[in-house]
């Protein structure tokens, strides 16, 4: 254990030779006869322990540890005096500070044990300044640390970021990709999914729903025909309307089929759900649970609507389509009962945001098994040598369609044919 250091000041040399050997075990000693020259010392030195005569040449006690105070407040200062110095140990605590004195000729067990506490003293008054200079140097380390650690957060976030962002490209790739699928399986050129889910995007973008849910009824509508995948082509091809009842059952059931199909994979837990409900009735009397009002998921009644009025348009489960006003007619006339009353009137509202227009039939491209009699064409069909086959504005007869059915059998490719759904008063039927 380092020794404390004690700087002597003393101007008889046997004074000093004395404390020598009474302080030297216990003390690192610094000893001086002149005090001008111990304080040029201490002035590069500060000690922490200054013990003085009072009576020496050139500068008194009192006035050494006065000055030595002013270099280093923290310094214990104690003082040897003579019985006759009552004065000037007085002028040594007033300049002086001194914290203890003694009477020559001193005690030696008193005079070690006094540098002994003065030391101990010193050690406290340092104390605060250790603790704080060693929370400073904590202080910084931790800074330094939590620096570091800042530092890996958001590399670690600059990399989660961009793992995020590959793994949405994915998703929204295995989606497309998806939804293609669907369309090719139920032979289906309307863009009728991608149609309705931007329009339910637009519907609870409005009702300030948040980013998570509107990402999911964008998908679930996209995606809600998925079940269709596990049904036949020749069922999903036959107009809804002649099948007989067990095949009716068969069709309506892909609903239930989404389920088995993407209940699997995790992130589309909710999404199924979403689309299982899509058959359930507002009143109740539906399928699969008989859900009724608002036990039935939102996006589940939300898209009933969307997906009802656009087959409506496009008949494709109805061998005539309707009208934009007959379309309108029966999804209104359905509210409450079929439909969440709530949303139907929302929907109304916001047709206007879709393209649909009761004087502005909207244009869909088909090819010829989609065809029904009722439809308009809007462009010329043509055939594989560029040649025209059937004028724009003709109206869909029954001999129409076949005719371009046996055309695109016979070129085994399909017909880009393009159309609008008129109203029966229009076509004369």
């Amino acid at each position: 254990m380092n020794k404390p250091s004690l700087l002597i000041i003393d101007d008889e040399k046997d004074v000093l030779s004395a404390l020598e050997r009474l302080l030297r075990k216990e003390f690192r000693l610094f000893l001086f006869t002149e005090p001008l020259k111990a304080l040029a010392f201490y002035k590069e030195t500060p000690i922490p322990l200054v013990l003085s005569d009072m009576r020496m040449p050139d500068m008194d006690g009192a006035t050494l540890l006065g000055e030595i105070a002013k270099i280093y407040p923290k310094s214990q200062r104690l003082l040897l005096t003579g019985h006759s110095d009552l004065d000037s140990t007085v002028a040594a605590v007033n300049q002086g500070h001194i914290s203890h004195y003694f009477h020559k000729p001193w005690d030696n067990q008193e005079l070690v044990s006094a540098l002994k506490r003065a030391f101990i003293d010193y050690q406290r008054l340092l104390l605060p300044i250790k603790l704080l200079k060693q929370k400073q140097h904590k202080n910084v380390q931790l800074s330094q640390e939590n620096d570091s650690l800042l530092q890996t957060v958001r590399e670690n976030q600059l990399q989660l970021d961009e793992n995020l962002h590959h793994s949405h490209q994915t998703e929204a790739h295995f989606v497309e990709i998806y939804a293609n699928m669907i369309c090719l399986h139920t032979q289906d050129n309307t863009g009728h999914n991608q149609r309705i889910a931007s329009q339910a995007r637009f519907i609870v973008e409005q009702a300030g729903y948040d980013s998570q849910t509107i990402a999911q009824i964008h998908l679930a509508t996209l995606l809600y025909e998925t079940g269709k995948l596990a049904i036949p082509q020749t069922l999903l091809s036959s107009c809804y309307d002649n099948l007989n009842k067990h095949q009716q059952t068969s069709y309506n059931q892909f609903y239930q089929l989404a389920e088995n199909i993407m209940q699997p994979v995790d992130t589309f837990k909710e999404i199924t759900q979403m689309i299982k409900h899509i058959p359930e009735n507002y009143d109740g009397l539906g399928l699969p649970d008989h859900l009724a009002a608002e036990a039935i998921p939102f996006a589940s009644r939300l898209i009933a609507i969307l997906a009802a009025f656009d087959n409506l348009l496009l008949a494709r489960k109805m061998p005539l389509a309707c009208s934009f006003v007959k379309a309108k007619e029966i999804i209104e006339g359905q509210a409450g009962k079929l439909y969440d009353p709530v949303l139907v009137e929302a929907f109304s509202s916001l047709m206007e945001n879709f393209n649909y227009s009761e004087s502005a039939p909207i244009e869909y491209l088909i090819n010829a098994t989609q065809l029904r009699a009722g439809m308009q064409l809007t462009q010329d069909v043509h055939n594989t040598h560029q040649a025209v086959s059937m004028t724009k504005g003709t109206e869909m007869t029954q001999v129409n369609v076949d005719k371009l059915l046996r055309l695109e059998k016979s070129q085994q490719e399909a017909l880009l044919i393009f159309v609008h759904t008129i109203a029966p008063s229009e076509s004369g039927h």
